[in-house]
């Protein structure tokens, strides 16, 4: 009798997770002169509705909809997913401390792995997220809905609240020397997001005269390791009529040369204002561009977002 092999052990087809963000857009909450809310003027931000792979690519995070009575909740005609409010601790709020003077801060969504899935119509908003008109039926039915976190940039991983296991980095916020945030609105879809600090956009240079390529770092406005491009915004003083002020990304091998892969001015001798992006390069993982300018001339720059 014929022995029959058993056939060859298959590996099955499976897809891998794709590192996505759909929605989950960060708005500044501006409260109006008759408030609306229990939130702090420059304490808070809102987070939109949407989905993203946690950090580790296995799992979705799905963060729905904010109901109230039944009906879609907003706050300056924003749909909210939840509300981060930067004076308390924990979901929704910042991991370890209230927000402090002049720092960045990394902002995640975070979820639990072993909750079962419950719409923000039956959660609430999330526990410790302050809702107006919460009734009876809105109690939290889930104890770890998916939420908010800010933590210090310079943590390398958030602390997660109890029940939590799940975090994915979808944005940043800075705080000004009265431990406010700084006005901020980040949209897009995974890679090409924009961060945009408006009021007051974060100074960088002032006055730089460097007539040969030097560093200028740009980890008070960026985090580390996100940033491919940053938006400035420029003024410069020309000695000369046509002088330029240059720029590259750090670790440039054009460095040595004496052409930027980015140049403003041209213009008459005088103040010249305006807007550049500019590669940004990383020294050991501080996010830098380089400048030069002509002799005489000076500059000053502020970030006012990055891609």
């Amino acid at each position: 009798m014929a022995i029959i092999a058993p056939p060859a052990v298959q590996s099955p087809v499976v897809n891998a997770g794709l590192l996505y963000v759909n929605g989950l857009a960060l708005q500044s909450l501006v409260i109006p002169s008759v408030p609306v809310s229990g939130y702090a003027s420059g304490k808070a931000f809102i987070i939109e509705p949407g989905q993203a792979r946690d950090g580790t690519n296995t799992n979705d995070i799905f963060l729905p909809p904010s109901f109230v009575a039944g009906a879609l909740y907003t706050l300056n005609s924003i749909p909210v997913g939840v509300v981060v409010n930067g004076l308390q601790v924990g979901v929704n709020g910042v991991d370890q401390a209230p927000l402090v003077a002049s720092s960045l801060y990394n902002v995640y969504v975070i979820a639990a792995s072993n909750s079962v899935f419950s719409s923000n119509f039956a959660v609430g908003g999330g526990p410790l997220n302050y809702l107006p008109n919460a009734g009876v039926s809105e109690i939290p039915v889930n104890p770890y809905p998916a939420g908010g976190l800010l933590s210090l940039a310079s943590n390398p991983v958030p602390f997660l609240p109890f029940g939590y296991d799940m975090y994915r980095l979808i944005g940043t916020a800075v705080t000004n020397s009265s431990a406010d945030l700084v006005y901020l609105t980040q949209f897009g879809n995974g890679s090409g997001s924009l961060v945009s600090y408006s009021i007051p956009p974060v100074s960088v240079l002032t006055a730089g005269a460097a007539t040969t390529f030097t560093a200028v770092s740009l980890a008070s406005a960026i985090p580390s390791g996100v940033a491919s491009q940053v938006v400035l915004s420029v003024s410069f003083t020309s000695a000369l009529a046509g002088d330029m002020a240059e720029f590259l990304p750090y670790g440039s091998s054009l460095s040595g040369g004496s052409v930027g892969v980015v140049q403003f001015g041209g213009g008459p001798a005088g103040v010249q204002t305006g807007i550049v992006t500019v590669p940004v390069g990383s020294d050991a993982g501080v996010p830098e561009i380089l400048y030069k300018v002509d002799s005489g001339d000076a500059l000053s720059l502020s970030v006012i977002g990055y891609r």
